[in-house]
């Protein structure tokens, strides 16, 4: 795991992606050096976010520890380019999402309902930035300018947002977002070994074969919670009060009531007036 996310990115550097000056490279001979001209760049991006996290809690809850990562995440990508080699594996927007998902972020809610409300102004704010003359992997190889990297990169953390904030949830009346994100999770961590292991395109198709496996547990886990509710003690009491002789007693002393209120208010006074 510590090799594909630090070493792995780095295999590849050499003089052939002139974008920017690539840290893992020898400025004199051209050629990938050893992982440890890197270990600078990666103890101040890594070291610094988890630190930041441990600080958060050690001195307790915070809403706000989520939109501090999410910033430094994004600040030290547009500030401190670094050629990424040819895969992103972002260690720094796991952590991110561990964070949110044990604190959300301060002002989620306005967030989601202002996003879900306003999303043709999102994308035409995304249009906006966006850049169709740029060529390449932007994500791999940062572009040149400041200016250029923070366009880039003002696209994807306004989608990570929108993420993060639950803008994207949606309302789910057939109850399938469950399990298709449970095998959202296990593609996302599979698929390049089966593409890897066989032969295109039967890496992606068994990648897909396995949704049909993902909806039987789903279906198997809700019958056998369903059955465990029903045989508990108080969902048992819930039942036998909504019996249907029960329930016929109860339609019978409700009518009666009903019976007695209207002839309550139909019966005459008793108070007859003194001479």
């Amino acid at each position: 795991m510590v090799f594909f996310i630090t070493a792995w990115p780095y295999r590849y550097c050499t003089d052939d992606q002139d974008d920017i000056e690539c840290p893992a490279r020898s400025q004199h001979s051209g050629q990938p050096t050893a992982l440890t001209s890197a270990i600078p760049l990666l103890i101040s991006q890594g070291g610094g976010i988890m630190f930041i996290c441990h600080l958060g809690c050690w001195m307790g809850f915070s809403s706000l520890l989520g939109w501090i990562i999410f910033a430094v995440c994004y600040i030290l990508r547009i500030v401190v380019p670094y050629n990424r080699g040819p895969h992103a594996f972002n260690p720094d927007l796991f952590v991110f999402g561990l964070v949110v998902n044990k604190w959300p972020l301060t002002g989620h809610e306005f967030a989601a309902k202002t996003l879900s409300e306003y999303w043709p102004l999102v994308f035409m704010f995304l249009l906006f930035f966006s850049m169709p003359e740029a060529k390449g992997r932007c994500d791999l190889h940062p572009m040149n300018m400041n200016g250029e990297r923070f366009r880039f990169y003002a696209v994807e953390a306004t989608i990570v947002a929108t993420f993060a904030t639950g803008a994207m949830n949606t309302s789910d009346s057939q109850g399938v977002t469950g399990w298709l994100g449970a095998w959202s999770l296990f593609a996302y961590c599979t698929h390049v070994a089966w593409d890897q292991l066989l032969p295109r395109p039967y890496g992606a198709l068994l990648t897909y074969s396995f949704l049909p496996g993902f909806r039987a547990v789903h279906l198997y886990g809700s019958r056998n919670n369903a059955g465990n509710r029903d045989r508990s003690p108080g969902r048992r009491i819930q039942l036998a009060r909504r019996s249907p002789i029960l329930e016929s007693q109860e339609e019978e002393e409700a009518d009666s009531a009903r019976t007695s209120g209207v002839l309550n208010e139909q019966r005459p006074s008793d108070a007859s007036p003194q001479a």
